[in-house]
């Protein structure tokens, strides 16, 4: 009697070309660039330092090049993108104003009755918008 030993063909896995059509995955959609200033306006929010002295930056600096690497850039960034939202949030009306607090949760009452909260938000939203797409550290985002 002669013994056969498997061979390992058997067991090897079919290799498979994968259609084009399979292989297709989702296009990049762009994120909202009011999303995108209202979300680091709200980190922002949240971290803010009331000390307003120079050591708020030391933690920006970087690799000792003087320029920071990506992630100290991208902070920087951030924070730009945050301080002028800030000072957008900040020219509204007291209204407008509330109704986007409300919006980030940063506010969760609403200071208005008289006021719908739905309606005046949506115009906070449009006014804010167009403030931004005006700044000059944010109007790169609306592009």
């Amino acid at each position: 009697m002669i013994a056969t030993i498997p061979t390992l063909q058997a067991f090897a896995p079919v290799l498979r070309r994968v259609r084009k059509i399979d292989a297709k995955t989702d296009a990049w959609v762009r994120p909202d660039a009011l999303d995108t200033c209202l979300y680091c306006w709200r980190v922002w929010m949240g971290r803010r330092d009331t000390d307003l002295g120079a050591k708020s930056q030391r933690t920006l600096q970087g690799d000792g090049d003087g320029f920071g690497n990506s992630e100290t850039m991208a902070a920087r960034r951030d924070n730009e993108i945050a301080e002028a939202t800030d000072a957008m949030i900040g020219d509204l009306t007291s209204a407008h104003r509330w109704a986007i607090f409300r919006k980030c949760s940063i506010a969760t009452a609403w200071r208005f009755p008289q006021l719908d909260y739905m309606t005046t938000a949506q115009e906070a939203v449009e006014s804010l918008e167009k403030k931004l797409r005006g700044n000059v550290a944010t109007r790169m985002l609306f592009g």
